[in-house]
């Protein structure tokens, strides 16, 4: 049976439910879902996941569940999902397998589904949500609706992990009414109390204990977390029900951009809002709860994807090191399912995406996030967007070579990528890395740990690392799958570094002293590799390849290591096919 979209008659948020009832053991099972907005996933009332909808994909996009929760008895599987305000839907299929590993019984979203209305949820002033846990309506047949067809994906595993704040910036009392508003100096508490407010800013046996006695006070507390954290906001606590939690979330100090609102039930709840949310600052007003309750978490939970970084860079000059360590802490910042160009909404600029992935390919060998981005996008109409986009196809691939040329002017550092890029290909390295220090090296000793964060700017900046391992390394993959080693060296007489490509890393180091000029490679690539060596403005100069003559006066001297070679204006290209370690010196 093929699953159908569904959805409630009439409500925006709903919770959909299915009771699966199983008369044997179970090994779980698995569940894929697709919706019009974000959703969250349920087993027996603990949490498997959250689904992203339009936060993380540009079409709608299969996303996939563990259903390890499952027991033998009565199960109850529910979604809350909140929809996108017109032509809602949600869609799910997937199957239970038994202890004898075959399916026991598959699930597909259709009639036997029933929905309920979360008729709490408006909108509010400043965007914000309110989502009461009680339940709030009669649970009825769902309706099944016209959705989109679902595409296959797949993301790298993200990590969900708690993020806290690093202090409470200030505390006291505000009214209760309104919506939540940023109070740089609240008033003392007199009829609120938080004790244990420390409790907030880690895990552990302690929680902070609240009350609000007066019902037009509310005690309120803003937390920084001395960053800008993009995940999905958290409350863990132990409520008495109708207490109500405001959230307002704040990316710069004074201006709340997002509110949302929880209404408690009594005893333990843990609830998580499933669309993405970012901020560095959080105000916490707790209200109408004149018998206390206890907080365990708030928190921010960050969806990340962890990487290893195995290219680096070095040449002249201590700042590179420092290069390389802010470009790989602002890569692990934005790659996510797919890359997030900026907190929110996911914005395909395909020209900002072909960057980032670059400088994935070329710092971890990693080509999953830019496949992903393509299969959870729409072609690009504009003429510009679209050669950028046929060059991330390119890369996802394993057949980049060039990014593209054209310089582009401006502020930002993307502007600055592209131009510095131009002006390798133009072979001005020597330009390309003064304005590559004029442009980073500036940024390195302001505050944050990312490109963007030191640029103040909201959005993702990236950083040199690919235009470095591609050019001053030489190192690149053409589109038939040749690996190519083509320094340049722009003035320096030394460099080295190890560069992820699709087909392994490879290790270089070369110097340019006297005259002459030393390589040394180690390639993973048991393939073709041509490895570009400069003559040094020698008209016939002299190649050795592991101590071994292999080129003099223009002439090719037999080796078994160098199969072909090729002589150019101002090089010497030699071509070998296997991996290995080559020592290549022109005298």
């Amino acid at each position: 049976m093929r699953s159908q979209a569904i959805w409630h008659p009439t409500a925006r948020a709903v919770r959909i439910r299915q009771i699966i009832k199983l008369s044997g053991a179970v090994n779980g099972g698995t569940l894929r879902c697709a919706a019009s907005g974000p959703y969250a996933v349920y087993v027996n009332g603990v949490r498997v996941g959250c689904g992203l909808g339009p936060d993380v994909a540009d079409v709608a996009v299969w996303e996939r569940f563990e259903l390890s929760a499952l027991q033998t008895g009565e199960n109850a599987l529910v979604v809350f999902a909140v929809g996108e305000g017109a032509e809602d839907w949600f869609r799910a299929e997937g199957e239970i397998e038994g202890s004898d590993g075959a399916t026991t019984r598959e699930l597909n979203t259709g009639a036997p589904w029933e929905v309920q209305s979360v008729d709490g949820w408006q909108a509010m002033e400043g965007g914000s949500a309110y989502a009461p846990a009680v339940q709030s309506g009669d649970w009825v047949g769902a309706v099944e609706v016209a959705g989109l067809e679902p595409r296959d994906w797949a993301p790298l595993q993200t990590i969900e992990e708690d993020v806290w704040a690093r202090a409470v910036a200030a505390f006291g009392e505000v009214a209760s009414s309104g919506p939540v508003e940023w109070v740089e100096f609240p008033e003392q508490m007199q009829t609120a109390k938080c004790v244990r407010r420390e409790a907030l800013l880690a895990a552990g046996k302690i929680r902070a204990q609240v009350q609000a006695r007066d019902e037009s006070r509310a005690a309120y507390l803003l937390l920084d977390f001395g960053r800008v954290v993009s995940g999905l906001a958290r409350l863990r606590l132990r409520g008495r029900a109708g207490a109500v939690v405001d959230l307002g979330l704040a990316q710069e100090r004074g201006t709340i951009t997002a509110r949302l609102r929880y209404v408690c039930e009594d005893g333990v709840q843990d609830w998580t809002f499933p669309p993405l949310v970012a901020c560095r600052y959080m105000v916490v007003r707790v209200g109408l709860c004149p018998e206390e309750i206890e907080f365990d978490c708030v928190s921010i939970m960050e969806r990340r994807v962890d990487i290893a970084v195995r290219g680096h860079f070095e040449t002249e000059g201590e700042i590179w090191a420092r290069i390389g360590l802010v470009g790989a802490q602002s890569l692990a910042a934005c790659r996510r399912q797919v890359y997030a160009l900026a907190p929110g909404r996911p914005v395909y600029d395909w020209r900002k995406l072909c960057a980032l992935a670059l400088n994935d390919l070329y710092a971890t060998g990693n080509v999953a996030t830019a496949q992903a981005m393509l299969a959870s996008g729409d072609e690009p109409a504009d003429a510009v967007q679209a050669s950028y986009h046929a060059r991330l196809i390119e890369l996802a691939q394993g057949r980049m070579g060039d990014i593209v040329a054209g310089a582009e002017r401006g502020d930002d550092l993307w502007s600055a990528f592209f131009a510095i890029e131009a002006l390798w290909q133009a072979g001005d390295g020597e330009q390309a890395l003064t304005l590559i220090e004029k442009t980073w090296g500036r940024l390195l000793d302001r505050s944050g740990r990312t490109w963007g964060e030191k640029a103040g700017s909201r959005e993702a900046q990236p950083g040199p690392d690919a235009l470095l391992a591609a050019y001053m390394l030489g190192v690149r993959t053409r589109p038939d799958g040749v690996v190519e080693i083509r320094p340049q060296l722009a003035g320096r007489e030394r460099a080295e570094g190890r560069v992820a490509t699709p087909y392994g890393d490879v290790a270089i180091r070369w110097g340019a002293y006297g005259g002459g000029f030393s390589l040394r490679a180690t390639v993973a690539h048991d393939g073709e590799t041509h490895m570009a060596v400069p003559r040094r403005d020698k008209k016939f100069p002299q190649v050795a390849v592991n101590g071994e003559t292999v080129w003099r006066n223009e002439k090719v001297y037999p080796n078994f290591l160098v199969q072909e070679f090729a002589s150019e204006e101002e090089r010497v290209v030699l071509v070998v096919r296997k991996a290995g370690e080559y020592e290549v010196e022109v005298k």
